[in-house]
């Protein structure tokens, strides 16, 4: 585990090349986790529309309900996609870093080289300093939205109102919903109306910030396999023109 010792070493003496790297994963695990709070906060709307339309009971209901659950779910999906991205562009992120960190750091791979350490042994001292760098990165935003948890939340609340509104009137006539809604609503008394049945309010939005642990994990994992792949990859080419 010497690997350990030398990262540590090895961040703190490339340290201005490795904060411009937490300063990019930083950046990037807050989009996903931004991303994955407003999955679950689109999932908690769908939840709370189908409550608000089963407690009309009524057949008028069936054609809206399958319209509106539909564009939920296709909200959630371009969520979904969004935050793979998001991993797949960690690990660009890595493999670049690693490729320039190559090129800075030839004397230091070729020392390691020559005193017997094996390619796989430089990977894994790679790998350990990326999980350091995206760790303190990933961290330190999380604290940062946590303190602001309540305002990101209402911003991401009204981001899923927006893009609902905008699905549906891509796939429904503004006319065809009115009539829905005049059916559903004859002669009943509600706390809410149309736009609250497909876009409820929660009595109590969600403050918390989602899919914390599996952006870690996932993020973790990129950074750490892209990394360490590129540096051992590296190390491999090097050694092949000192012998």
């Amino acid at each position: 585990m010497r690997f350990v010792e030398r990262a540590l070493n090895a961040l703190w003496y490339h340290r201005r090349a490795y904060a411009v790297l937490v300063i990019l994963v930083g950046g990037v695990a807050a989009g996903a986790i931004l991303l994955a709070t407003a999955t679950m906060m689109n999932q908690v709307n769908l939840a709370g529309f189908l409550h608000r339309i089963a407690g009309l009971n009524h057949t008028a209901g069936r054609p809206l309900q399958r319209i509106v659950t539909q564009a939920y779910h296709t909200i959630g999906s371009h969520y979904t996609l969004a935050w793979w991205a998001c991993m797949g562009s960690l690990v660009l992120i890595g493999v670049g870093f690693a490729l320039l960190q190559r090129k800075r750091r030839r004397t230091e791979i070729t020392a390691y080289l020559v005193m017997g350490k094996s390619g796989w042994n430089i990977a894994a001292q790679a790998a350990c300093e990326a999980l350091i760098a995206f760790t303190l990165g990933f961290w330190l935003v999380v604290a940062g939205l946590a303190v602001i948890s309540a305002g990101v939340t209402d911003w991401l609340q009204g981001l899923n109102h927006q893009l609902m509104d905008a699905t549906l009137r891509s796939q429904v006539s503004a006319g065809t919903v009115a009539k829905i809604m005049q059916k559903l609503f004859a002669h009943k008394v509600t706390e809410f109306n149309g736009t609250g049945l497909m876009l409820p309010h929660p009595d109590q939005p969600p403050r918390l910030l989602a899919g914390v642990w599996r952006t870690y994990f996932v993020g973790a994992g990129a950074m750490m396999l892209s990394i360490g792949a590129a540096a051992g990859i590296g190390a491999w080419r090097t050694r092949r023109t000192i012998r």
